[in-house]
């Protein structure tokens, strides 16, 4: 959760724009070669494609100009966080209370590296969330400190015809019996 000093440069070189153009920055992931910069309305909706391609070509000069990144060997990408949104600060999991997130966790952290429930608290060094007991099936609260979390996100659910929740994530994996052997697979 640790944001990086060229993170906060890119930030604070281009927040005054960004809130001129009625949008605020959601999150910036910078890497060696790439900048990801994500934004969504002052009000937390997600931005419409123009103002996207407008701000985009904007943060472009002005990171530019302002020679906080070469262009010349950094690619910046400027999008919308979208549905799913990865929670990376304090204020992202905030934010987030009351909704369904999937959370992995650092490798030796705990037994169980991947849990998935509603945020229900969050703290300055931790979030809880209420989730479904593997041996018991019962309701649960775990509380994970943020230092242990490798990866975390919403997750988007919808609810079907029915009223059944189902949640949009990874499809389901494949069993050995069902791996056919004409595809290169073998039936054990």
């Amino acid at each position: 959760m640790e944001k990086t000093s060229l993170e906060a440069a890119i930030r604070g070189t281009i927040e005054p724009y960004v809130h001129s153009c009625g949008l605020r920055i959601y999150d910036i992931d910078a890497s060696v070669n790439l900048v990801k910069i994500t934004v969504e309305t002052s009000s937390g909706n997600p931005a419409d494609l123009d103002s996207i391609a407008k701000t985009h070509l904007k943060i472009n000069s002005i990171l530019e100009e302002e020679q906080v990144v070469s262009l010349d060997s950094v690619a910046v990408e400027v999008s919308s966080p979208g549905l799913e949104r990865n929670l990376r600060t304090l204020e992202h999991f905030k934010n987030a209370v009351g909704q369904s997130v999937s959370i992995r966790l650092k490798p030796g952290s705990q037994d169980d590296r991947r849990h998935s429930g509603q945020i229900t608290e969050v703290s300055n060094d931790s979030v809880s969330i209420k989730t479904t007991s593997p041996s018991s099936n019962e309701s649960i609260n775990v509380t994970i400190a943020f230092d242990d979390i490798e990866k975390a996100k919403t997750i988007f659910v919808w609810n079907d015809s029915s009223g059944d929740s189902k949640s949009k994530t990874r499809a389901p994996k494949l069993t050995k019996d069902l791996i056919s052997p004409a595809i290169g697979g073998s039936k054990v």
